[in-house]
């Protein structure tokens, strides 16, 4: 992605410069986000079940990885769990 925006940093004179710029920086948050989503995964600990909703979440997703055959990603927007109540 760094490459991308430097391509598009050097041809910024080109009308497809700006879209080149927002595809990257579109890249660099869905990168971001997934980085997020690994931390906040990484810290719960492995014993206990997550209370959250979050947690909940990515721990089901990551165990249905054997099932599927790949890793899937979930991509969560804002505070999740401030937004869901207890009992979901």
């Amino acid at each position: 992605t760094g490459d991308s925006a430097e391509e598009g940093a050097g041809d910024s004179k080109e009308a497809g410069a700006g879209e080149l710029l927002g595809r990257a920086v579109d890249e660099l948050d869905s990168t971001i986000q997934e980085v997020r989503t690994a931390i906040f995964a990484l810290q719960q600990p492995p014993a206990e079940a997550p209370s959250t909703f979050r947690g909940r979440v990515l721990r089901e997703t990551g165990g249905a990885s054997a099932l599927l055959g790949f890793p899937p990603s979930v991509h969560f927007t804002g505070a999740v769990d401030a937004l869901v109540g207890e009992e979901a």
